[in-house]
C-alpha cells in the first residue's frame, strides 16, 4: 500500500483503512527527511497542510466505523487540524483508482467499480476528460500494470519502481489529447 488522497479514504475498506496506519507515518517520515520520494511526490509537492488534511479525514473515517487508531495519530490530529481544503489532482486520484483495481482492493460498502468512483470524481469536480471512456481505462490500466506493477511472492500486485511523474504525464496525455 501507499498513501492515498484524503477524498479516496471513505471509499477504503476496513482492511485496506487500517493499513493506512503505516503508509501516514512513511508520509510523515517522507516530508521530514526524504523529501525526494518519486512514489510520494505529488503528495510531498502537497506539503504539510495536505498531509494535515489526510490524517484528519483518515482519523475521522476510522473512527466512524470504530476502528482502532492509536494515540499519538489522534494527538497529532486534534492539535493540527486541516487549515485549508485541497482539492487533489483528478490524474493522481486516477492513479490510485487503477492501482487499487489493480491490486483487487474493494470499495467500503458500496458496489463500485474503481471506474465508477473516478466517474463520481469527474462529475462533483465537473471535469471533463476527452478520451474518459471504460475501454481508455481499461487499456491504461493494462499499461500501469505492464511498466509499474509485479506480483509479489504471494502472487499479489504491488508498485514496481513507480513513477508518478511519468504515470500522471501519461494519464494527462492518453485522457486530454
Amino acid at each position: 500500500m501507499r498513501i492515498i488522497p484524503y477524498e479516496l479514504i471513505c471509499y477504503a475498506n476496513n482492511m485496506s483503512l487500517s493499513a493506512l496506519r503505516k503508509e501516514i507515518s512513511m508520509y510523515d517520515y517522507c516530508l521530514n527527511k526524504n523529501k525526494t520520494n518519486i512514489a510520494m511526490n505529488p503528495f510531498l509537492k502537497l506539503k504539510r497542510p495536505y498531509f494535515n488534511l489526510v490524517i484528519y479525514t483518515w482519523i475521522t473515517e476510522m473512527n466512524k466505523r470504530n476502528l482502532y487508531v492509536g494515540t499519538l495519530a489522534q494527538y497529532y490530529a486534534k492539535n493540527n487540524p486541516p487549515s485549508l481544503i485541497i482539492d487533489t489532482n483528478i490524474f493522481l486520484i486516477i492513479e490510485c483508482c487503477l492501482q487499487w483495481d489493480l491490486k483487487q482492493f474493494n470499495c467500503y460498502e458500496e458496489n463500485l467499480s474503481w471506474f465508477a468512483v473516478i466517474n463520481k470524481f469527474l462529475t462533483k469536480q465537473n471535469i471533463s476528460l476527452t478520451k474518459w471512456n471504460l475501454t481508455n481505462y481499461n487499456e491504461i490500466k493494462q499499461w500501469y500494470e505492464k511498466k509499474f506493477m509485479r506480483k509479489n511472492n504471494r502472487g499479489k500486485m504491488k508498485p514496481y519502481k513507480l513513477n508518478m511523474t511519468i504515470v500522471i504525464n501519461f494519464l494527462k496525455a492518453t485522457l486530454t489529447e
